[in-house]
């Protein structure tokens, strides 16, 4: 009985210290952002376009994960905003449906917990990305960035649910056959159209206006870390 003990009291210590060296490295691993966190008065956390698709296409269950872990890190924080990045990835673009779905959950969440979401259109977006994009309280664009937009009345309906001011400028390029009509707006060509509100980076925003450090936690995620009270300004409707 005695060495049954012994042994049972082994285990438990050698899974006791796995789990500490475990715990150690991954503090390790992390260090400067568990550091620079203890310091900052709001973290901002970036979400890009591919965190939100698993295998490639847009996926509600697994997206909500990752839209509801990336609400709650703002909670207690003097900035309470979120980054949003869409960039196309050079995916298929037809699950129209998907990404409103996503865009509401993104923007009725974001609401009830008074967090600012702040969307920027980089590289080549597609129809489903600027969708999701119409979930921010504002959509800034790149100067090179090409928007490619389907402008039919069923893509005019569902940004109209998430910003009408934007579907009022897309109405415009909506022709009255409910035929496919895929157009190209380029950086400020947007802006000038009304699809956007602003010209410019998700890098700039977190450096200028919001003053933060962009750092990364791992390859896949980007935090803005803030020293000083903040909030983004949101545009004129």
């Amino acid at each position: 009985m005695m060495t049954g003990l012994v042994s049972l009291l082994v285990q438990l210590s050698t899974a006791w210290i796995a789990s500490l060296i475990g715990l150690l490295l991954m503090v390790w691993r992390y260090k400067d952002y568990f550091m620079r966190s203890l310091f900052a008065k709001g973290i901002v956390p970036i979400l890009y376009e591919s965190q939100l698709k698993k295998g490639g296409v847009f996926n509600f269950p697994y997206a909500q994960r990752i839209i509801d872990s990336t609400l709650k890190e703002t909670a207690g924080s003097s900035v309470r905003a979120v980054v949003l990045v869409l960039e196309g990835n050079q995916s298929p673009d037809g699950d129209f449906l998907s990404a409103y779905e996503l865009a509401l959950y993104i923007r009725i969440k974001a609401e009830r917990l008074n967090v600012t979401v702040m969307s920027f259109l980089r590289n080549s977006v597609t129809t489903s990305g600027y969708i999701i994009a119409c979930s921010g309280t504002a959509i800034s664009i790149a100067p090179t960035t090409q928007l490619n937009l389907s402008c039919t009345p069923g893509v005019e309906e569902l940004v109209r649910n998430l910003r009408p001011h934007l579907a009022d400028s897309l109405r415009v390029h909506v022709e009255d056959e409910p035929s496919s009509s895929s157009k190209i707006f380029v950086g400020r060509d947007a802006l000038a159209m009304g699809l956007v509100d602003r010209v410019g980076s998700y890098m700039e925003f977190i450096l200028t206006q919001l003053q933060a450090e962009p750092v990364a936690a791992d390859e896949a995620q980007l935090y803005g870390f803030v020293h000083h009270q903040t909030r983004p300004r949101r545009p004129s409707q």
